[in-house]
């Protein structure tokens, strides 16, 4: 009797041909998450070494549209496209599209510097950016019939709509209507942090720490996501003082569910998980700072720069570094732990907004450059170390694979 003894063959994967040979296409949020962080890093430096913008482009108005459509935008679009991929368990954008994409974001970045032929240039190229990450978005959601995520695709046309508007008032020159858009903005990124907290958040939060997951009301993650966008529409006329009570008013509705879901989901254990403590005082600062923009904005304009910033610098960025460290750790196969340095990249977000917060108190020009630069510092820190410890993964195989 002849018994075989050679070890059993197994067939090879076979290997990946065309465009899936590049790791960094096979999913939006890692040449999003990449370059997205990379723009936000050079587009700081310039501003800190004194970029003055140009005629057609101010630099307040060049810091804050590139600031939200460059970066923020950017990184919400590589989060939700891929996002959707396991919402709908359709295959998402990647590869070609991802290169289309790509190819619009970087020719947006660039002509915005070529005067007003290059404005109108950087205009058409954003709004194809965003107009086609609204339909990739979109398409599998629709595909699927999956009705609870049409609010998000409404949210990111909304997106869509704020850059026109902002792009087509600064354009045209009319500086007061573009400075309102800004707020348009942030106030639909608002929604986008409604949809993190209460969808995302409960979900992370008991994962890691084996709790039972916060059940929160369908109602209210609707509403937490709409209201946002109301608010967006009032900012359109935020020089009548009325539209801006009201904004105010449906903020506290915001800050409402926000600490709703903070205060549900909120365990002792929670401060030795980095990536846990991160969001959720990132939830927090939006929860606190949302509601006082909208009030400083209508009694004393004063302070609304440290109401702002505390919501985009300690809110808004927190959420992206954390978010961007958790998803691209899960999505490339590897332990969903804080790895060194990102403690302290999560550390250094919350102490760029402190010093911004403060900057309203400078009582001189030098105090006030000192403090402004040295929260620049911080902030550029903090997304330059995640950018350092995460950007080959991004490029790389899943370790999975």
């Amino acid at each position: 009797m002849i018994v075989n003894i050679d070890p059993p063959s197994f067939k090879k994967a076979p290997e990946p041909t065309g465009l899936d040979r590049f790791p960094v296409l096979s999913y939006a949020f890692r040449p999003l998450y990449f370059f997205g962080t990379l723009f936000c890093l050079i587009s700081l430096i310039e501003w800190t070494a004194g970029y003055k913008g140009t005629p057609q482009l101010p630099f307040q108005l060049w810091h804050a549209h590139e600031m939200i459509y460059g970066f923020v935008g950017t990184i919400i679009v590589g989060f939700l496209l891929t996002a959707v991929r396991t919402w709908t368990g359709l295959v998402t954008a990647k590869n070609a599209e991802l290169i289309v994409l790509l190819f619009f974001w970087f020719v947006a970045r660039i002509a915005v510097y070529g005067g007003e032929q290059g404005l109108w240039l950087a205009f058409m190229a954003n709004v194809l950016f965003y107009g086609y990450a609204t339909y990739l978005f979109a398409k599998p959601i629709i595909q699927s019939k999956n009705k609870r995520n049409y609010i998000p695709i409404g949210i990111l046309f909304c997106l869509l709509l704020s850059l026109c508007g902002f792009d087509l008032t600064v354009l045209t020159r009319h500086t007061l209507w573009a400075m309102n858009f800004m707020y348009v903005g942030i106030s639909v990124v608002l929604s986008v942090v409604c949809l993190i907290a209460m969808r995302v958040l409960p979900f992370f939060t008991a994962r890691r720490l084996g709790t039972n997951q916060m059940v929160i009301p369908p109602s209210m993650q609707k509403w937490g996501m709409l209201v946002p966008i109301f608010i967006a529409v009032l900012m359109v006329f935020k020089h009548i003082d009325a539209a801006v009570w009201v904004a105010f008013v449906l903020s506290l509705y915001v800050a409402y569910c926000l600490f709703f879901m903070l205060k549900g989901t909120y365990v002792k254990t929670m401060w030795t998980e980095p990536m846990l403590w991160i969001l959720h005082l990132a939830v927090f600062f939006v929860a606190l700072g949302a509601p006082f923009l909208y009030f400083f904005m209508a009694i004393d304009s004063k302070f609304m720069d440290s109401a702002m910033h505390m919501m985009t610098v300690g809110g808004i960025s927190a959420i992206i570094l954390g978010m961007m460290a958790r998803t691209s750790l899960g999505h490339t196969g590897r332990m969903m732990r804080a790895v060194p340095p990102m403690p302290w990249a999560f550390r250094l977000i919350f102490v760029a907004m402190l010093i911004r917060v403060c900057l309203r108190f400078a009582q001189t020009d030098v105090q006030y450059h000192m403090i402004w630069g040295a929260s620049a510092v911080f902030y550029i820190l903090a997304f330059a170390l995640f950018l350092g410890r995460y950007g080959l993964w991004l490029w790389q195989k899943s370790e999975s694979k």
